[in-house]
């Protein structure tokens, strides 16, 4: 087949190797190439002959058939200009000079195929099929396709299609409809209806129950109408509840496309298992209705773009939006870079000034800050769809990386890639999180193969790709490679926290440097950069990620940022893993010094973060260590102007205190207790199964050794304790918007929840509520609990525990049941938290 590209004509290397063309024949075509415009020697040679005027709008088909090789060829030419036919060239050529097998220069007798060419059109052409002699027939009428771009008119759409790809644009195929199961099976057109002629004659109604995730975006939101036209997608609100949409899809589309006619379409999909979409809330100010509203219009532009990418066409939604596009992405970017960045700083802040070209990191980021804003569950399910199209766009993307040092790293495709899997985990639904998991680890692979987790590495790619002495581009360039390996190593530690497992990447695999300040990466502005240069503790790069995720001593020649305690912390989190799988297996004897180095790690961590409670909370007497703290974390903010400066500061540099407090704690409450032992017995998962009648009996009789011990004890400590950090940090902060908490957050109160649960129900025998027995109480105390004497007696004796006057008791278990809920984002969180603790 020979295709149009660029004013050049190109045919494939077959036949290009097996020209049968002489060679002062081949030699005159190829003398008169170039002064035809580029066209190729075979179509040159042909208007030569026939005198045709040359255009850059001819549609070639090319049809060969080789009976022997290099010996017998038929050609067959279809030349059409635009939509008018110009003419057909038969060409016959026998190669006469080498002789057939059987020895002579003729061509062996064979068998002509027995093709009977029955469908003839008034022109005299005639062809095999019907819908071959169809579409030939739409050149004999009026152009009835007109490009928008152009003004130019076709008779075909396909020929409209073809042309539009000039423009970069994708044009919808109207007839694509899917087919009912029964149709899809047998491989044959499905005609429509109620129920089509296939199901009729089988009496069976007509279903659409196969793999398709268009269709489960409609199944999943009756309310809403849907076009899914030439595999793109868009979505309005429909005027009515239709009560056969489900028995009578086929109509549901159809509507759905004569409504949405005149609108954009974009690509999209749903999650298989997500919900049905439920009424917007009454209660809904007018600000937050005009949010949702364009957040809907927003992810149908996004859906769009998305669309043409797939089909190979560019967008320039991003680039060059529209004016309300671009109002609605602006305040996307305002909350993700003012909420999800703090937690996630992967991308350079101060480069997304300009528009971010790249799509999929662009759309990531844009659904991310539209998702801490809204509540409306229509919008949401809308960037859940973007969301599931963006993953397996940027999974079968990954999937397909072939390593080539001649390259650079495709960083924005490995940023739009992370940040869709974490994503998905901060959702935290079902379905989400193991698809975020299989991208992160796509994600993690690649980095391991490209050696990206070496500072040599990276500074060889650098210095080969990037080749430059500006500090400012070098700096970014590194410090985004830095930061894409750490996000990915949290990420990373955050599921197998989640899920009891393993770690994906190893301690000793990152060979990077330490990360800049929060202050450094989000500078915007040279002349802010090289102001807050000098303020930069350079001691930090003498120490590499491997190093302080294994140290054990605070001598250090700089002082810990929260990002630090917290590395070393996602360092220990695999020690406490590979403690824990050892626990049941070995002796406390056995395992004795693996507790003990895990406890000093823990004990260094903790002592950082009191440090960085106590410079909080009584700032006047740290005066240096705050202002080398607030420095740290300046953001976007003027320092000579903005009067938020210090309070920004401030609040950022609490925030990342919290996450790692709460890190810490979880931790701690690992090392003490088996979480999951503890969700297989309190949740009731394996009770009545006789398969499992033995092995509950088994963690029942552990678990009874456990409340009473001194471990027990210390658990439900730490578990309150990640109770009271949650509830002192929003009334500090007065952020009720659970959304916005780090992951490890929610993680850390469901582990808690569990652990309450477990010793409350394992210890309490009656209401202990107003027993004259010794108690502790947790409340009004700064920082983190430690092994002073008042612990540790009471991790002794083991009485009453309250917080602020509140006594942990059976009789208001439900009520320590709700705080802790209060914390977890509706849906998948909360599913959790229902299945560990089910309400009876």
């Amino acid at each position: 087949m020979i295709s149009y590209c660029d004013d050049e004509f190109e045919i494939t290397s077959q036949i290009q190797a097996s020209w049968p063309f002489e060679r002062k024949r081949s030699a005159r075509m190829c003398e008169q190439w170039p002064r035809r415009g580029g066209l190729h020697p075979l179509l040159v040679y042909w208007l030569s002959r026939t005198n045709t005027t040359h255009s850059n709008d001819f549609i070639i088909e090319f049809y060969h058939r080789i009976k022997f090789a290099k010996g017998f060829f038929n050609i067959r030419w279809k030349i059409t200009a635009g939509d008018k036919p110009v003419a057909a060239l038969d060409l016959t050529y026998l190669q006469k000079e080498k002789p057939f097998p059987n020895g002579s220069v003729e061509e062996p007798a064979m068998a002509e195929s027995p093709v009977r060419k029955q469908f003839v059109c008034e022109c005299g052409r005639e062809y095999i099929r019907k819908e071959h002699l169809q579409r030939h027939k739409a050149t004999h009428g009026r152009p009835s396709f007109t490009c928008p771009t152009c003004d130019r008119s076709f008779t075909r759409l396909d020929l409209l299609r073809r042309h539009s790809k000039i423009h970069g644009a994708v044009v919808p195929d109207s007839r694509k409809e899917p087919a009912c199961d029964a149709c899809h099976s047998s491989k044959i057109k499905c005609d429509g209806g109620s129920r089509c002629s296939l199901c009729r004659k089988r009496d069976i109604e007509c279903t659409y129950q196969r793999a398709n995730l268009a269709r489960r975006v409609i199944e999943a939101n009756p309310d809403v109408v849907f076009d899914l036209s030439g595999g793109n997608f868009s979505a309005s609100r429909a005027p009515s509840t239709t009560s056969n949409r489900q028995s009578e899809p086929r109509e549901a589309l159809r509507s759905a496309r004569a409504h949405s006619h005149a609108g954009s379409s974009s690509s999209a999909a749903s999650d298989a298992s997500s919900p049905p979409m439920a009424a917007a809330p009454a209660n809904v100010s007018p600000t937050e209705a005009s949010w949702n509203e364009r957040t809907k219009a927003g992810t149908r532009v996004i859906a769009h773009a998305m669309g043409t990418l797939r089909d190979g066409g560019d967008s320039d939604v991003f680039s060059n939006p529209s004016a309300s596009m671009k109002e609605w992405l602006d305040d996307c970017y305002k909350s993700y870079f003012g909420q999800f960045h703090h937690t996630w700083p992967i991308l350079h802040a101060p480069s997304c000034d300009d528009p971010v070209e790249f799509v999929p990191l662009a759309a990531s980021m844009a659904i991310i800050g539209a998702w801490r804003k809204i509540n409306d569950p229509s919008a949401m399910q809308m960037i859940f769809a973007i969301h599931q199209i963006l993953m397996q766009y940027l999974f079968a993307q990954m999937t397909r990386f072939t390593f080539d040092s001649s390259k650079p790293w495709p960083l924005e495709m490995y940023q739009a890639s992370l940040l869709n899997a974490i994503f998905a985990f901060e959702i935290g639904k079902w379905s989400f999180i193991p698809r975020g998991r299989m991208l992160h680890v796509a994600v993690s692979t690649i980095l391991r193969q490209t050696n990206m987790f070496s500072s040599e590495s990276a500074i060889h790619h650098q210095r080969r790709h990037y080749p430059s002495d500006f500090m400012p581009w070098i700096f970014g360039k590194h410090e985004s490679w830095k930061r894409l390996a750490m996000s990915a190593v949290k990420l990373d530690r955050n599921i197998a926290l989640l899920y009891n497992q393993s770690a994906f990447i190893h301690n000793e695999e990152l060979n990077l440097q330490l990360t800049s300040s929060f202050a450094m990466w989000n500078a915007h502005g040279l002349h802010e950069l090289y102001r807050r240069v000098p303020r930069e503790l350079t001691q930090r790069q003498g120490y590499r990620m491997s190093q302080l995720m294994s140290i054990t001593d605070a001598n250090l020649p700089f002082p810990l940022f929260a990002e630090d305690v917290e590395l070393i912390l996602l360092g220990t989190a695999n020690h406490v893993w590979t403690y824990r799988r050892q626990f049941a297996a070995a002796s406390a004897a056995d395992l004795a010094g693996q507790r003990i180095g895990i406890m000093i790690q823990l004990e260094l961590c903790r002592n950082q973060l009191n440090r960085m409670y106590s410079i909080q909370t009584f700032p006047k007497n740290h005066t240096a260590e705050l202002e080398v703290m607030l420095t740290a974390y300046y953001g976007r903010e003027e320092e000579e102007t903005s009067p938020v400066l210090l309070t920004e500061a401030m609040r950022r540099f609490s925030q990342a205190t919290f996450s790692a407090a709460m890190l810490y704690n979880m931790l701690e409450l690992l090392v003490c207790a088996d979480v999951q032992q503890l969700i297989d017995i309190t949740s009731g998962l394996y009770e009545g199964n006789e398969l499992y009648t033995e092995i509950v009996l088994q963690k029942q009789a552990r678990i009874a050794e456990w409340v009473v011990s001194i471990d027990g004890r210390s658990a439900v400590i730490h578990a309150m304790t990640i109770l009271r950090l949650y509830e002192e940090y929003v009334a500090n902060t007065g952020n009720t918007n659970n959304k916005c908490l780090d992951p490890i957050v929610h993680i850390s109160l469901l582990a808690g929840a569990v652990v309450v649960r477990a010793w409350t129900e394992g210890v309490m025998q009656g209401c202990v509520c107003g027993a004259a027995i010794p108690t502790l109480e947790l409340g009004g105390m700064p920082g983190l609990p430690d092994d002073g004497p008042l612990f540790g007696s009471w991790k002794a004796t083991g009485q009453r525990l309250q917080y602020n006057g509140v006594a942990l008791c059976g009789c208001n278990l439900l009520n320590w049941r709700e705080r802790f809920a209060r914390g977890l984002p509706e849906g998948g969180w909360r599913q959790r938290l229902d299945r560990n603790w089910p309400v009876l």
